[in-house]
């Protein structure tokens, strides 16, 4: 049967799709978007009839790893299970996207000109077309919105309002990674996602995915999402808007060579995290990449408490750093690879990076431009050497964040503060040294250095506050026994060893008016009072600090 040029150009594209996929398995790279435009250009010449189209959906017999909510990157399988499209899209509107792509793809403008290495285009739409009375009568309902088709077997009163909330992200995607390019169709960006119940009920109607296709909660593909409810309603909000970010971030052509999981997944779990609140009018007003001020409200997320429970925490500890918090470091959690996590841990880590990377003063500007990049080979070429200019200090400053980090986290108070001088031994050997630990900061650089098998004495005195209601409350370095902080006196003067190289950090050490710090490590030591992150914002004043060396 003969086939028109845009007919011809969408089946090359499925095929080249598998073809790569093969590709993919024995190489482990994905194509670039120069050589993808190539195969639709040849294809566009030579045609290839015998092609039969694939459907719509996941793959029947992928044997790639899942995860819980993961990102599959496989575009090419073909399903096996009976697909549900009960009303297919007219002759007339095929033929006008296939016309689309047709002239897309076209290698040479109306001035003759070359366009193939400045084209710029995203997928296109490949989501088979519904059927409403047949939605309806397998108990599923459809809410649209202009960037989102929801179908889900909830309540109305409890899913109605999500496209809306998809809509909203969307803009500010935009306004983050800029605007998106057109489709290869002319198409409009829009999702279909699927929010389940009952799984057999969207499995009966020929919705969801292969049973290879596997999730705990949910998953993307191209423009589709399917996830599972959650009792949450908080969760259930974050979860859509994290796929919804998925399908955004995967849906250019230059994307097939995707980035690292930890930005990916990372920059998912940051746009979705939200709070939403209404104004004088009633209206609905959402906040994307928040840092949350407590649990209420974010029901179910936990990503914090994630967190902490990853590492060890201890109360009282001995003056040394042989007890190291087990933080997973910069390159745990930054490393240079695409795989997909197996760990809920990952997902929180991720999560906290690309806030500490969007947040921090002294990195979003360095990391900002990350944004306007889209392959995995870009982005990687841009934060290489980012990380080697900013270390060890990026590494430095991402234990003591990660170890200081609590909900409604202080941006202004609670970031390290790095001292402009450094203090070492050979110095103490002469005089005595000083410094000035601010009671409304969080973790201090004192600039103390010593190295591996090296003691020092440190005397702390001064008044400061550590609350103002009802009234200021009073300490000295030794703290206030009225309330603890992570198991020692609110306000008692505290430090950690961070290893110089970014590597390590201790836990928090007991100083109080004074003691003896020995150390096993090249160390930088960090002091602050003790108190939360998040509870700096009614602390005043100063404990000074003096450093000597141990008498022989």
């Amino acid at each position: 049967m003969a086939v028109s040029p845009g007919q011809t150009v969408m089946k090359a594209w499925h095929v080249m799709i598998r073809r790569n996929r093969f590709r993919q398995r024995m190489t482990q790279e994905y194509c670039e978007p120069q050589t993808l435009l190539l195969c639709l250009l040849w294809a566009l010449a030579c045609g290839c009839s015998d092609v039969q189209t694939p459907a719509s959906t996941p793959p029947a017999n992928s044997a790639e790893p899942t995860t819980e909510r993961g990102m599959d990157f496989d575009l090419s399988a073909v399903p096996q299970a009976e697909e549900f499209v009960p009303l297919q899209r007219s002759s007339s509107a095929k033929d006008n996207r296939q016309a689309a792509v047709s002239r897309n793809v076209a290698a040479t403008d109306a001035g003759g000109n070359d366009r193939r290495a400045s084209l710029k285009v995203r997928l296109p739409d490949d989501r088979p077309d519904l059927n409403d009375a047949r939605l309806a009568q397998a108990g599923i309902r459809r809410y649209e919105g202009r960037r989102l088709i929801l179908l889900s077997d909830l309540p109305e009163d409890t899913v109605a309002h999500l496209p809306a909330l998809a809509d909203q992200l969307f803009d500010h995607l935009e306004l983050h990674f800029g605007t998106l390019p057109k489709a290869l169709d002319d198409s409009d960006f829009q999702v279909t996602g699927h929010l389940i119940d009952n799984e057999q009920t969207f499995r009966a109607a020929g919705l969801m995915p292969s049973e290879t296709f596997t999730f705990d909660h949910g998953r993307h593909w191209n423009y589709q999402f399917w996830m599972f409810d959650t009792d949450d309603q908080y969760y259930r909000r974050h979860l859509l808007l994290h796929e919804f970010t998925h399908c955004f971030m995967t849906c250019e052509i230059g994307m097939l060579r995707l980035p690292d999981s930890w930005y990916m997944e990372g920059m998912a779990e940051y746009f979705a995290t939200h709070h939403v609140t209404k104004d004088a009018s009633d209206s609905t007003q959402t906040t994307f990449g928040v840092l949350p001020a407590g649990f209420e409200g974010f029901e179910g997320w936990g990503r914090i408490s994630e967190i902490r429970r990853s590492f060890l925490e201890r109360g009282t500890q001995t003056a040394s750093d042989t007890e190291q918090l087990t933080i997973p470091t910069l390159d745990d959690v930054m490393p240079n690879d695409a795989k997909l996590f197996t760990r809920y841990s990952q997902y929180a880590t991720s999560w906290a990076l690309c806030w500490f990377l969007q947040s921090h003063p002294d990195y979003r500007e360095h990391f900002h431009p990350l944004a306007k990049l889209r392959t995995r080979a870009e982005i990687a070429a841009t934060v290489g050497p980012l990380r080697e200019r900013l270390q060890p200090q990026i590494k430095i400053d991402w234990l003591l964040f990660v170890e200081a980090l609590r909900e409604n986290y202080d941006i202004e108070r609670s970031f390290p503060v790095h001292s402009k001088t450094t203090i070492t031994t050979t110095e103490l050997a002469t005089a005595v040294a000083t410094c000035e630990i601010q009671a409304a900061l969080d973790w201090q650089d004192s600039g103390l250095r010593l190295a591996a098998g090296e003691s020092v004495n440190v005397k702390c005195s001064g008044r400061f506050s550590v609350n103002d209601r009802p009234k200021p409350w009073i300490s000295e370095p030794q703290g206030i026994s009225i309330d603890y902080f992570r198991g020692l006196p609110l306000g008692q003067v505290v430090a950690t060893l961070v290893r110089t190289d970014g590597d390590s950090i201790s836990n928090r050490i007991s100083v109080g008016t004074g003691t003896t710090i020995t150390t096993a490590h090249d160390v930088s030591v960090w002091l602050q009072v003790n108190d939360s992150s998040a509870s700096r914002q009614n602390n005043a004043g100063v404990v000074n600090v003096e450093f000597s060396l141990p008498q022989q």
